[in-house]
């Protein structure tokens, strides 16, 4: 049989045709079955728009639609596709049958119809290709339809599949609701040009739109959740007001919803001058829009009020105006339904208090009160002031350490106990200002001290000298304002909050990074940083950024990989290969002989922090093998009783940690691994030293010890 190179596939558009019969050609590429009227009439057409240079537009086109096919289906982009095809190819049979399929209808008849008309001139490999899509693409509204078609074709054969499909879908839908974006249009979909219109004007200026029949399906069995949580994860809720609007419940209950929620940020678009139903005049008692050109200006003006009264009130608190600071934080919790906004009114009335504290030459009472503020940043300065007027002696800190009473006076007992406060010791601190009270009733800096107790005493003690470091990320509308093309990337989420990653340039880094005021970090800063479930997203994050960014071929065959729809996962579309993020295991050991911790520290490492025995472990090893192996090679220790403590994920060097303590068997004389360890000590439980540190599993383990917590 002879290659035709002069003609070109109907259905993929390839020109390696091989001739079957007088009439017809098997297609090399796709395995179609091609006509031959049709196949010359196609390149008659081709050679047109390659003369008016339309070929590389074509083909680009050809490329999008099999892109968009991969994965999970983005159907509004597969109807641009097709439908940037058909204006130079309308006869494209798979074009034409994307667009009636994407817009299909739940009738049994249709679909088999649909099929009937493309198994005359598809391919078997085409054809599966629409089976997929089909599956992919499945609604909950016409799950009934879709069975009974499979059924017909299949026998059956994809009922699992498709339920698998569905209750992707649901998820999908779940998390599309949580996702932050700018505003929630409520409407009635007797007004859906209108709200069409609106879409595009706000989305043309950057804006971000959660639409119910845009983004989930009428019958969701969640449809209401979905609602919900679309308005609370919008900062502005939109509703187009119209006569029926008015008549809508739906449109009714959104707004009862956004009302319960508190959402502050609102626009009224009327669109006529209907406006009856109290619900809606109470609502929006604002100044309404009528026209569409306004609403990108509005919706810019609120976007950013926000982040202007935040602006100013930081301002304030950086120059130490910590009133004026809080009066503009109570400005802006008047106008916005961000919940951290009373963290900082909190601050501010703390170092308020402090402040008023200094003024009356309260300087260890202004001291305590500040060392209960989890800010460093702004704390700082003012516990200089403080430490400068107390000139705290090192000496006599060391000394209260001891917390025997007998023959210590009250005013020497109540300093000791402000030491232990500013220890955040709030046991030791609380006992002894019972001590206080019980020989001096009305004592009342140790009232003072026990009520600062109180307030302090849910936090976690900080039993090191160093400082925490705060930290925070850029927001999806930080990013989004500067840089709107960047490419957002799921990874989890923590509580109510999503984290993504996202692909940037080194500029766009650093843009971002000067208008969010942060800046690059060694991740060993992240050791000692606050707030802790922040810490550890950005650990996994950094764990997951590793992973996608080293995995881009299977190892395989060497073709891209995709990301699965499914569940965390790479696979290769050629050859099914499935990588999965890698998760070493590694063993931490607290080695104890007595009241003693055996204490390593790291041959040329940039930690240089006391730690524990630790290694990875092997294949055909189990983790308490690991154990005596790791102990042996680096201490020259056998170890007995070995006992597992607890595990933590580890994403700094993607480990999954699991921590056991155990006792020394025979000898204790340590014969320290050079190659390995610098140091390698024991270490009487007094001596031990504290650290500000909780993040790691190794610092809370040799804490446990260090406090006497445990059985050892």
């Amino acid at each position: 049989m002879d290659t035709i190179e002069s003609l070109r596939c109907t259905i993929c558009g390839s020109h390696h045709l091989t001739k079957v019969n007088e009439n017809e050609y098997r297609c090399d590429n796709c395995d179609s079955i091609i006509n031959k009227q049709k196949a010359e009439d196609y390149e008659k057409i081709f050679r047109k728009l390659t003369q008016e240079g339309k070929q590389f537009d074509i083909e680009n086109i050809r490329r999008l639609i099999d892109k968009s096919l991969e994965g999970h289906i983005n159907r509004q982009n597969l109807i641009k596709y097709c439908s940037d095809l058909l204006r130079y190819l309308p006869d494209d049979i798979t074009s034409n049958f994307y667009i009636k399929f994407i817009n299909r209808k739940t009738d049994p008849d249709a679909y088999i119809e649909y099929f009937n008309t493309i198994k005359k001139e598809a391919s078997i490999t085409e054809f599966n290709k629409i089976k997929d899509m089909i599956i992919e693409t499945v609604q909950k509204r016409e799950e009934k339809a879709v069975r009974d078609v499979f059924k017909k074709f299949y026998d059956n054969k994809y009922d699992e599949e498709i339920t698998k499909s569905l209750k992707r879908r649901e998820i999908e839908i779940e998390l599309f609701s949580n996702i932050r974006r700018d505003v929630f249009i409520c409407h009635s979909s007797y007004d859906r040009k209108i709200v069409d219109e609106v879409l595009k004007v706000l989305e043309d200026d950057g804006n971000t739109c959660w639409e119910s029949f845009r983004n989930i399906p009428r019958d969701s069995d969640n449809y209401w959740k979905n609602i919900e949580d679309a308005i609370k994860s919008c900062d502005i809720f939109l509703c187009v007001s119209s006569q029926y609007t008015n008549q809508s419940e739906d449109c009714r209950k959104e707004v009862e919803i956004a009302s319960s929620l508190e959402k502050k940020k609102r626009i009224e678009y009327k669109i006529d001058d209907s406006r009856d139903i109290t619900l809606f005049r109470n609502f929006f008692t604002g100044q309404w829009i009528t026209s569409i050109n306004d609403l990108p200006e509005r919706v810019y003006e609120i976007k950013f009020k926000e982040k202007k009264l935040i602006k100013e009130a930081l301002k304030f608190l950086n120059d130490g105006k910590y009133i004026e600071a809080k009066e503009k934080y109570l400005e802006v919790k008047e106008y916005s339904d961000n919940s951290s906004i009373d963290d900082q009114i909190n601050l501010c009335s703390g170092l308020i208090s402090a402040v008023d504290l200094m003024k009356e030459d309260m300087y260890q009472e202004a001291k305590a009160k500040l060392l209960v503020i989890d800010n460093i940043q702004y704390t700082k300065d003012l516990l200089d002031v403080c430490n400068q007027k107390l000139k705290v002696n090192q000496v006599i800190k060391e000394e209260v350490k001891v917390i025997n009473t007998d023959g210590i006076n009250e005013e020497s007992l109540e300093k000791r106990a402000y030491v232990f406060l500013e220890d955040k010791n709030w046991k030791k601190a609380n006992k002894l200002f019972f001590h206080v009270l019980d020989e001096e009733p009305d004592n009342s800096k140790a009232y003072w001290g026990q009520l600062l107790v109180q307030q302090a005493s849910d936090k976690p003690a900080d039993e090191s000298n160093q400082d925490i470091h705060q930290i925070s990320f850029p927001k999806y509308e930080d990013i989004k304002a500067e840089c709107p093309d960047a490419k957002y990337q799921y990874l989890f989420t923590l509580d109510d909050t999503a984290f993504f990653r996202v692909a940037l340039s080194h500029t766009d880094k650093m843009h971002i990074l000067e208008v969010t005021g942060g800046k690059f970090i060694n991740r060993h800063y992240m050791r000692s940083a606050a707030p802790k479930e922040y810490v550890l997203a950005a650990i996994t994050g950094f764990h997951l950024d590793g992973w996608y960014d080293k995995n881009h071929f299977c190892g395989r065959c060497a073709n891209r990989l995709v990301e699965d729809d499914v569940e965390r996962m790479l696979r290769c579309p050629v050859c099914g290969n499935m990588v999965y993020p890698r998760i070493n295991p590694a063993v931490i050991v607290g080695v104890t002989n007595g009241d003693k911790l055996l204490l390593t520290k790291y041959k040329g490492r940039e930690y240089k922090k006391y730690a524990l025995v630790a290694g990875f472990n092997e294949i055909g090893e189990s983790l308490e093998e690991t154990v005596r192996r790791e102990v042996m090679e680096e201490t020259g220790l056998r170890v007995k009783n070995i006992r597992y403590y607890k595990s933590q994920p580890w994403g700094f060097t993607d480990n999954i940690l699991a921590g056991y303590f155990c006792e020394v068997d025979g000898t204790d004389e340590i014969e320290v691994d050079m190659q390995e360890l610098s140091v390698a000590k024991w270490v009487s439980r007094e001596e031990i030293p504290a650290s500000l540190e909780e993040l790691s599993l190794t610092n809370e383990m040799i804490s446990v010890f260090r406090l006497d917590k445990g059985d050892f």
